[in-house]
C-alpha cells in the first residue's frame, strides 16, 4: 500500500510539471520559475520539513512538492515579463507612467533602421514604427524600478541600412533612465538633452549617428560599440567630458574641441569642477567622432 501511495505521489508530480510546462511552451503562462525561486526560497524549507513530518504519508509529500511548484508558477505568472506584440496593423507601442516609478532600464535589440530617442511628458515611454513583427515586454512588479524590452529578431542586420524601416521613441522626462541598444545599423538622432540618463550603452554596425546630451547635475557613464560609423557628440559647455578612446579612428575633433589628452583619455578643462559630467567610452573601428560644444 505504501508503494503504491508513493507511486501516486511521484505520479502527479510529474504530470503537474507536464501540465506546466506544455502551458508554458503554448505561451499561456509564464516559465520564470526559478526567478520565483530567488523570492520565495524559504518555501523549500516549509517543504522539506513537511516531508519530514509526514514521511509516512508519500501521498501527502507528492501533494507538497505539487502546491510548491503551483505556488511558483502563480508568483512568476503575476510578476513575470509579458510579451506584447505591438500588432499586425498598429506597430505603436504606448505605456503608461507609473506614479511611483523612478527609474527605467530600457532595452533595445533591433536590426538595421532609422531610429531616433526623445523626450516626451506623456506617458513611460511611446513609440512609432513600420518595423514588422515588432515585441516589447515590460516590467514595474508595483516597485520604483521597471524594465522595457523591444526587440524583432527576425529584422537583423549589420551590413547596410534598411531605410524602409523606422522607428521613432518618446522616454518621459521624469524618471531616470539606463539605455542598453543594440541595433545592427543606426541613422539618426538620440535627442537626450532633456531625457535624465544614468547610463547609455550602444552596440551597432556601421552607423550614422548624433548623439545629443543634457546637463542634469549627475554623471553619465557611456560606452558605444560600433563599426565603422560617424559619430557626433552634442555636449552643453558646461558638462565635463572625459572620452576614452579604443580602436582606431580615422578622424576626430578632441584636440580643436579643446579637450587635452592625459593618460590615454581626453578631458575637458572643467572636467573634475563640473557638475554634470559624461564619462564616455569608444570602442569602433575606422571612423569618424566630432566633439559639439552646444
Amino acid at each position: 500500500m505504501k508503494e503504491k501511495n508513493s507511486v501516486i505521489g511521484v505520479g502527479i508530480a510529474i504530470i503537474t510539471v507536464g501540465i506546466i510546462w506544455l502551458l508554458s511552451n503554448l505561451g499561456l503562462l509564464s516559465w520564470n520559475i526559478f526567478g520565483s525561486l530567488r523570492v520565495l526560497w524559504p518555501l523549500v524549507l516549509v517543504v522539506i520539513g513537511l516531508n519530514m513530518i509526514f514521511k509516512k504519508h508519500p501521498l501527502i509529500k507528492g501533494l507538497t512538492w505539487v502546491a510548491l511548484i503551483a505556488v511558483l508558477v502563480l508568483y512568476s505568472f503575476f510578476t513575470a515579463e509579458k510579451f506584447k506584440p505591438s500588432g499586425q496593423n498598429s506597430k505603436d507601442i504606448y505605456i503608461e507612467k507609473n506614479a511611483i516609478i523612478e527609474s527605467v532600464e530600457l532595452r533595445v535589440d533591433l536590426g538595421a533602421l532609422n531610429l531616433n530617442i526623445e523626450s516626451t511628458s506623456n506617458g513611460l515611454l511611446n513609440a512609432a514604427s513600420d518595423i514588422p513583427d515588432l515585441n516589447y515586454s515590460y516590467t514595474d512588479n508595483n516597485s520604483k524600478r521597471s524594465k522595457i524590452y523591444i526587440n524583432n529578431k527576425k529584422n537583423f542586420s549589420f551590413l547596410k541600412f534598411n531605410s524602409s524601416q523606422s522607428m521613432d521613441i518618446k522616454l518621459n522626462k521624469d524618471v531616470v533612465w539606463d539605455l542598453d541598444v543594440n541595433i545592427g545599423a543606426i541613422n539618426g538622432i538620440f535627442d537626450l538633452r532633456d531625457i535624465k540618463v544614468n547610463s547609455l550603452d550602444i552596440s551597432m554596425g556601421a552607423s550614422n549617428l548624433n548623439i545629443k546630451f543634457g546637463a542634469h547635475g549627475d554623471m553619465v557613464n557611456a560606452k558605444i560599440n560600433s563599426g565603422a560609423s560617424n559619430i557626433n557628440i552634442y555636449v552643453p559647455r558646461e558638462v565635463g567630458l572625459k572620452i576614452e578612446v579604443d580602436g582606431v579612428l580615422s578622424g576626430n575633433n578632441f584636440t580643436e574641441a579643446g579637450l587635452a589628452r592625459k593618460g590615454g583619455c581626453y578631458y575637458s578643462d572643467n572636467w573634475e569642477t563640473a557638475e554634470s559630467k559624461i564619462d564616455l567610452d569608444i570602442n569602433m573601428g575606422v571612423g569618424d567622432v566630432e566633439v559639439i560644444y552646444e
